[in-house]
Formats: C-alpha cells, structure tokens, sequence
C-alpha cells in the first residue's frame, strides 16, 4: 500500500510539474518599439500623425473574473519613443460609454474607477518593474514592484498623462520620462511590457501578455518591447548640503584677559 501511494504522489508531482513547465513556456508577446523626433502632445485624444501608422498591441485575455477568457470590449495599444521618454496611446472600446466608471480619488488612491495599466520591467530580469495606472476620471497612480506583484506604493515618479472620454469608449496617452526610471546603458536593448485594463462595470480585468494565476512570477509572464535604440540613462546627480556655524576667540595685544570675538559660518553643497 505504501509502495502505491508513493507511485501516485510521484505521478501526480509530475502532472503538475509539467502544466506549470508549460505554461511558461508558452510564446509572450512581442511588440516593435517605434523611434520617433516629434513627439505628441499628451491630451488623451490619439489625433496625432505620429500615432497613426504604428504596430498595435491588443489585450485580448481575461485575468479575471476567470483567467483565460476572451475580454467583452476591445482594447488596443500603440508605443513610442524617443531620446527623452517612452509614450504610450491607450484606445478603450465601449460600446456604452455611460457605464465607464470615473470615480476620482487621490493619486495612488484605491478607486472603482476603469484604469489601464501600462507595465515595465526596463531590465528585462524578471523581478522587477514598474507600475503606471490611469483612471478614466484622469487620475494617476505609480508604484515599484518585484518578482509575485509585491508593490512598493509609496514611489512616486513625475510622468505625464491624460485622458477623453469618446462616443465609443475612452482614450488615454502617457509621457513617461526616462529620468523617472532606470535602465541599461545598452545601444539596443529589450523591456519586459504588460498591459492590463480593469472595467469596473464587467468585473473583467483584461491582459496584453497571459498571465497565469498558477504559476508563481508575474512579472516572468510579461511580455517583450524589443529594438529600443540609443536610449541613454540620464545622468543622476545626489546633492547634499552642509552648514558650519561657529565662534572664535582672539587675544587682544596677547593680553590672556582681554579677547575679541566673531562669528564663523561656512557653508557648502557636495555633490
């Protein structure tokens, strides 16, 4: 009986082994990091010529409520970017827009507004990244995070974005410059990249990249912005300011009675 327990757990062992082996070994998906010398202007609205002929991403699997389906409303993404920042033009199909919830709320703030997400792992290790979130009320939320999703919520980055709310959906762009993250110095160089949307009104929270709920690695399933070129980390200076106060004494005519006195203040910035 024990020999037969044993071949069972071993059998079983192996079956998952083996479902999980292969769900990461599943194909991510790409997407071609477009150069540009103009940039948009960042008003939500996606009239700009630059975004009109570019590779689109779509979001086309459910996280949730049930992983693996396909998503009610479509959502397309497009990138760009050049020697100073990553922009991204977010396209959000509804075909009621009166059921777009935009809730506002405090930036980082926990909200039942639709968002998109847009994810970065800049050092392509899978442990690390980055979280940018836009509300369709227009209110951003940032936050750092490793390996299973755990966050760090009280980063802040200074990025741009915004939002329109349009006849058959809504639409958002974001700027985020390259000083509000770090990356290789690499001539070209390859990002993790996720896209989600959260539709408050569905339940519905719709992935770019598959991400299965049982195997552990989030950031590991996400897939790849390849062909970024001649993109320079900028240059990070830390300052640190100093100040020495003080009061001296001098004999008077070497006379170990009398003294005169003054103030010293000394003051300096390292770098």
């Amino acid at each position: 009986m024990k020999k037969t327990f044993n071949v069972v757990f071993l059998f079983y062992s192996f079956n998952i082994y083996s479902q999980t082996y292969a769900t990461q070994s599943q194909p991510k998906p790409t997407l071609l990091a477009s150069k540009i010398t103009s940039a948009p202007k960042i008003d939500g609205k996606l009239d700009d010529a630059v975004w009109q002929t570019l590779p689109i991403a779509t979001l086309d699997i459910t996280y949730l409520p049930e992983y693996g389906k396909i998503p009610s409303k479509r959502t397309e993404v497009k990138v760009i970017y050049d020697n100073t920042a990553i922009y991204f033009a977010a396209m959000l199909y509804d075909d009621d827009p009166a059921n777009i919830k935009k809730q506002l709320s405090e930036r980082d703030g926990h909200s039942i507004a639709d968002n998109f997400t847009v994810g970065l792992d800049t050092y392509n290790d899978d442990i690390n990244g980055y979280r940018f979130i836009v509300s369709a009320s227009g209110v951003q939320s940032d936050q750092r995070i490793s390996l299973n999703s755990n966050d760090d919520r009280s980063w802040d980055a200074v990025w741009e974005s915004d939002v329109a709310i349009l006849d058959n959906g809504w639409s958002c762009e974001m700027k985020i410059p390259y000083s509000a993250i770090r990356f290789p110095s690499k001539e070209i160089q390859n990002w993790g990249l996720q896209f989600n949307r959260n539709v408050n009104n569905t339940g519905e929270y719709i992935l770019w990249s598959p991400v299965d709920p049982n195997v552990y690695g989030i950031i590991a399933q996400w897939g790849t912005l390849f062909n970024l070129e001649n993109i320079t980390p900028p240059l990070r200076l830390s300052f640190s300011p100093y100040l020495n106060a003080g009061y001296q004494w001098t004999p008077i005519n070497d006379d170990p009675v009398e003294y005169s006195g003054e103030s010293i203040l000394n003051g300096g910035l390292d770098v």
